[in-house]
């Protein structure tokens, strides 16, 4: 099975959880476009959890 497979069956909060992590980790490597895209689909992941 691939990540993105495994990715796919994550519940909301938890897709969440890792682009607002991978967002944050971006920021610090001064990645703020690729943090900003991050940033969006978590936000939409949030939306979506509710």
């Amino acid at each position: 099975m691939q990540w993105q497979e495994l990715f796919e069956k994550l519940p909301a909060g938890e897709k969440a959880h890792v682009f607002t992590t991978e967002a944050k980790r971006q920021y610090a490597l001064k990645n703020f476009e690729i943090a900003a895209e991050f940033r969006k689909l978590a936000k939409e992941a949030k939306q979506s959890e509710s």
